[in-house]
């Protein structure tokens, strides 16, 4: 008989498990059976490692093995070797895998490389994003526990303030934040989830309410698992804008489902919230959408004609253009459809070569196409976005092409935002309390949104398209395909952004678009 599976942790593991046992619980003795495509930022790491000249690897790509853990100890043992990168560190059923350890005497520096530009040790909102933190005092203990002497842990993170200004300078673009005091307080708390964490058994799955934590810090990739058990119109997926604090109040009342909610149970939210929630709520119970009598007048200042604008960008965690900074957004596509009235739609679009900076080519492009139509309003959707695209492009053409600066700014001022004229004029099931466009879309337009035929139907799989064609991951033989991929996509979603404004302006066929069969549970 094999023996029975039995729990080992990691960094990644212990994470997990501090941010919902069950999760860990999942990994260990439910894994999904799909492989599960990450969100990684490549390359603070390695970038790091210029910083400890002379440091060697302790482990190779991939999953660790006892000959990582036996090459970090070789390594260790000489005194020739200054820095160790991903040294395997093993205790019992504990590993970590450490990004550098770093040389001092007989003792070492543990350091943590993260892409963040946001951290701070001393708060605990998820913005300051203590999970880091956790990790390093989990690091900590296994180093102790091994018998690997440490002097000083450290994060080093990305200084969200740095710009490129010719050669990458290392020392200005990372943060270094000594945590040692902090993660030494954490020590009693981080061994008693270990022996927790440790503990767990197959036949014993731990008991979990799904909510805020599936999705801080990190998105869980069993969450779907945990819905499932929840009432169809659960509050936490069905509502819009349902902050924790408010989600809390009403748990406190026992509502889990939309359907559930009234005057009563409700008396604690803030007006603006509490007339929101419990319109969705009728539009649940009655299948009939809501739009409101505001509508009309909202649509007013956007035409026709009107002009329909979208960005694809993406955001290096290492600066890789002049005058850019870590995380900085980058547009290297845009779409543009104009709508004079009528039927007719002219377009233009643009998708820069993948070799260079995308920013003079398609800053130049728009202004030649906006040419052709140099008044009126240009929707977007959620236009902050859009804007701080347009932004970044005046700053840059400041100091490289001045003459693309006015007319950049005249477009910017031209920008109107069409989400929040849905948000506050429509209800509909269908949204399933979203306004995003690929849930909005979908439901207003009867003939389809045309997102589910498309090879790229997103703005992250867009990104990794375009970093794939520019770290040449791209097969030759691909690459005119996903160009034309890439360029279907943009256009599909200013076509989509015109079509959904055209249906808003219909408010009798709209309403026959949204309405759905009453809710039954």
């Amino acid at each position: 008989m094999a023996p029975a599976r039995r729990v080992r942790l990691s960094k990644s593991r212990y994470i997990a498990g501090r941010q919902c046992p069950l999760q860990l619980w999942y990994r260990v003795y439910d894994p999904l059976k799909e492989k599960v495509d990450p969100v990684l930022w490549e390359g603070a790491e390695e970038t790091a490692r210029g910083l400890f000249p002379g440091g060697r690897a302790g482990s190779m790509p991939g999953a660790v093995g006892e000959g990582d853990i036996e090459r970090t100890r070789s390594l260790m043992a000489d005194p020739e070797c200054p820095a160790i990168f991903e040294a395997a560190i093993a205790h019992d059923r504990l590993l970590a895998v450490v990004d550098v350890l770093h040389r001092k005497g007989a003792s070492w520096d543990l350091i943590e490389v993260k892409t963040a530009t946001r951290y701070n040790p001393g708060r605990t909102s998820a913005a300051s994003q203590p999970y880091i933190t956790d990790d390093v005092a989990y690091q900590l203990e296994v180093l102790r526990r091994a018998g690997v002497p440490v002097r000083k842990a450290w994060v080093y993170h990305l200084d969200s303030e740095y710009e490129l200004r010719g050669e990458l300078d290392l020392g200005a673009l990372f943060h270094r934040r000594d945590v040692t005091a902090i993660c030494r307080e954490l020590a009693p708390r981080v061994q008693a989830e270990i022996e927790d964490f440790l503990a767990l058994s197959a036949g014993a799955e731990p008991a979990a309410e799904p909510g805020s934590r599936c999705r801080t810090p990190f998105d869980c990739q069993f969450q779907e698992r945990c819905f499932k058990r929840k009432p169809e119109h659960w509050i936490f997926t069905h509502l819009n804008r349902l902050n924790h604090h408010h989600r809390n109040w009403l748990g406190d009342e026992g509502v889990e489902s939309a359907l559930e909610l009234d005057a009563a149970n409700t008396s604690r939210l803030p007006d603006p919230a509490r007339r929101r929630h419990l319109r969705f709520r009728d539009v649940y119970a009655t299948g009939r959408p809501y739009v409101g009598p505001g509508l009309a007048a909202d649509l007013e200042p956007l035409g026709p004609p009107s002009a329909y604008l979208d960005f694809e960008t993406i955001n290096p965690a290492i600066p890789r253009f002049e005058g850019t900074s870590p995380f900085q957004h980058l547009p290297f596509q845009y779409s543009l459809h104009v709508w004079r009235g009528g039927e007719e739609l002219v377009h233009f679009d643009f998708l820069a070569l993948a070799d260079g900076d995308p920013r003079p080519g398609l800053a130049r492009h728009l202004v030649e196409s906006l040419a052709k139509f140099p008044d009126g309003p240009i929707l977007a959707y959620n236009a902050s976005f859009e804007r701080g695209c347009i932004e970044s492009l005046i700053r840059f053409t400041a100091a490289s092409e001045p003459d693309l600066t006015g007319p950049l700014t005249g477009v910017r001022d031209r920008i109107h935002d069409l989400l929040p004229v849905v948000s506050a004029n429509v209800v509909a099931a269908d949204f399933k309390g979203s306004y995003s466009m690929k849930a909005v879309a979908p439901a207003v337009l009867v003939e389809g949104s045309g997102y589910e035929d498309a090879e790229i139907a997103d703005g992250l799989a867009a990104q990794r398209a375009f970093e794939d064609l520019a770290a040449g991951r791209t097969p030759e033989e691909s690459i005119e395909q996903v160009r034309r991929d890439l360029l279907a996509y943009c256009k599909l979603d200013t076509l989509n952004l015109h079509k959904v404004h055209r249906a808003l302006m219909d408010p009798r066929q709209l309403a026959h678009a949204l309405t759905a069969a009453p809710a039954r549970e």
